[in-house]
């Protein structure tokens, strides 16, 4: 008995439920006074999308590099500006992380 082909058409990033895809684990490391960055291994498993869901392209084989002094001239990604910038980015080491509470009203 022959199985026939047959072609599925996925469901874009846009479309699909959020439990479509397989979660991956990916590390985000933040550097003092400096960006978060995930690593080249991670960064084919990240979609950046800008305010109007519009995907942001990065570049293959490279790490992202995300900007957290907000002085970047290429915002959301760092070129550097936090070494001028003066500002304190220093993480504060915390035992686990809880997201603050929604006030009920």
């Amino acid at each position: 008995m022959e199985l026939a082909a047959r072609t599925i058409a996925l469901p874009t990033h846009r479309s699909a439920p959020s439990y479509y895809f397989e979660m991956s684990r990916i590390t985000i490391r933040i550097k003092d006074s400096g960006p978060a960055i995930i690593s080249p291994e991670d960064a084919p498993h990240v979609i950046i999308l800008d305010a109007n869901d519009v995907e942001l392209k990065v570049a293959e084989g490279k790490p992202i590099k995300i900007c957290r002094c907000g002085h970047s001239l290429k915002r959301p990604f760092c070129d550097g500006a936090h070494k001028t910038c003066g500002l304190d980015l220093s993480v504060v080491p915390q035992e686990s992380y809880a997201p603050p509470a929604t006030p009920t009203t």
